[in-house]
């Protein structure tokens, strides 16, 4: 496999993401948006090119089961390590993260909508989402519970 790959692909889904973001901050009422560019689209696109690097980077040693390499890969966190060597499947976990960050911040964005957040409150949320995605929900969530707003239906 070429080395160089997961280089230009890690600079391309940077691309679409931060492109994905930005518009979700510009227009994060618009359903175009929220729903389709940062809840649908953009995620499929980093999950297609999730499964290729997946397939082409998995290198299964000789005589391993396939369930013996996936447990000695994820059972613990040197086998995490030991895998996040390989740039390919670096660049799997880091599509992960891209992915599920830009899933939350289209929700917040959704969400917000409905429970009518100040514009400022759901950037200062999306700025800490797509740097700490689990720190950023947590703030997203004090942030509806201070409203008043957390226990409102939504979805």
């Amino acid at each position: 496999m070429n080395a160089r790959v997961p280089d230009l692909l890690f600079f391309i889904c940077m691309g679409i993401t931060m492109v994905s973001w930005l518009a979700l901050a510009i227009a994060p009422g618009k359903r175009l948006v929220n729903w389709w560019i940062c809840g649908v689209g953009t995620p499929v696109i980093l999950g297609v090119i999730y499964g290729y690097l997946l397939v082409a980077y998995w290198h299964q040693p000789p005589g391993e089961s396939f369930l013996s390499e996936y447990l000695d890969r994820f059972g613990s966190l040197p086998g995490v390590f030991r895998m996040f060597h390989n740039p390919g499947l670096l660049l799997v976990g880091w599509l992960d993260i891209l992915a599920m960050d830009l899933v939350g911040g289209a929700w917040q964005a959704r969400r917000a909508q409905k429970t009518r957040m100040p514009r400022l409150a759901l950037l200062f949320c999306f700025l800490v989402t797509v740097t700490n995605a689990p720190l950023g929900m947590v703030v997203y969530f004090l942030i509806e519970a201070a409203r008043g707003t957390l226990s409102e239906a939504t979805d």
